[in-house]
């Protein structure tokens, strides 16, 4: 098995370069939030 740079969760981390973990690339707000969002235009939607 290669050694990869994902990290344990596998979604949203960025590495930098000398490997140590960054600062996620999406805020859990704005994630939050684009998910209300959606959920109220669907549900008017349907």
């Amino acid at each position: 098995m290669s050694n990869s740079s994902v990290s344990p969760a596998g979604v949203g981390v960025a590495l930098s370069d000398d490997g140590s973990q960054a600062a996620p690339v999406n805020k859990p707000s704005k994630v939050i939030m684009a998910s209300l969002v959606g959920t109220t235009i669907e549900f008017y939607d349907f």
